[in-house]
């Protein structure tokens, strides 16, 4: 007795790569870039930073342009997200309209933020369905990885940082400086 297990091995990877992926976005999911960031700050050292992203206006598009426009939106904002940063990078949704990025090997604070800058000026556009507009940015919260922090650590300095941003105006970043 012969069985070809070839289409069962085939069906068993694509399960376990749409686990690892967020189905709308193709982005990683929460739970694995989480996973991943935590494996590279444990064997990597070097100068990483690490943002959360909070589309700006999002809950308008879903409102005044429909839940289609939204979920088009969210895939274009995660290529774009994706055509920021090196392939090396990881970058997830984190869920909703919030997503995460994890830039290795920063060659500086100027490197940094001229990558948030490039996250801002390509993330933010108009979307426009049946004469109505909304026009949508991010806002963008960043920690600097030193040696020894801890995923928890790193999200919680990032996400003080993006509070920020959404105090002052949205549509911007801020380096997490201790506050």
């Amino acid at each position: 007795y012969l069985k070809d297990i070839n289409r069962e091995k085939q069906r068993e990877l694509e399960l376990q790569y749409q686990a690892k992926k967020d189905p709308l976005t193709q982005l990683y999911n929460k739970g694995t870039a989480e996973a991943l960031i935590r494996n590279i700050l444990q064997e990597q050292k070097g100068s990483h930073a690490f943002f959360i992203l909070d589309l700006d206006h999002f809950k308008d598009v879903n409102d005044i342009l429909g839940h289609m426009t939204g979920d088009r939106v969210l895939q274009e904002m995660a290529q774009n997200l994706k055509s920021a940063i090196r392939s090396r990078d990881l970058s997830g949704r984190v869920g909703g309209d919030e997503f995460m990025v994890f830039i290795q090997d920063a060659a500086d604070t100027n490197a940094i933020k001229k990558c948030a800058e490039k996250m801002n000026r390509i993330l933010q556009r108009p979307y426009e369905k049946d004469s109505k507009r909304v026009k949508v940015s991010a806002s963008i919260g960043i920690a600097v990885a030193e040696e020894g922090v801890t995923f928890r650590e790193l999200y919680e300095r990032a996400d003080k940082a993006l509070y920020d941003v959404k105090k002052n105006g949205r549509n911007g970043y801020s380096i997490y400086a201790g506050f």
